[in-house]
């Protein structure tokens, strides 16, 4: 999935939404993005990044800017049912 046109945190999410195809009850409540912190021989060290706010967008292409081997992020979302989400 090419995200590089998507300039928000919902626009992300109703990105995630569309490609997974998810039916209307259903929303994307939580992503997280796997962030490289350490590259060390020949083995890549990451933690938990959870997307809360439009600047957490602007870390996570500072992180692909960053680190030019890497050619994709890990982006895990958390779907819930629309009516039961507090």
């Amino acid at each position: 999935m090419d995200i590089t046109n998507v300039s928000s945190l919902d626009d992300l999410k109703q990105a995630i939404h569309h490609k997974l195809q998810l039916v209307e009850d259903k929303t994307v409540s939580k992503i997280h993005f796997r962030c490289p912190i350490q590259f060390v021989g020949g083995c890549s060290h990451y933690m938990s990044y959870k997307l809360q706010y439009d600047n957490d967008m602007m870390s996570l292409f500072d992180t692909l800017r960053q680190h030019p081997i890497l050619t994709s992020i890990e982006l895990y979302a958390t779907i819930e049912d629309t009516n039961t989400r507090s």
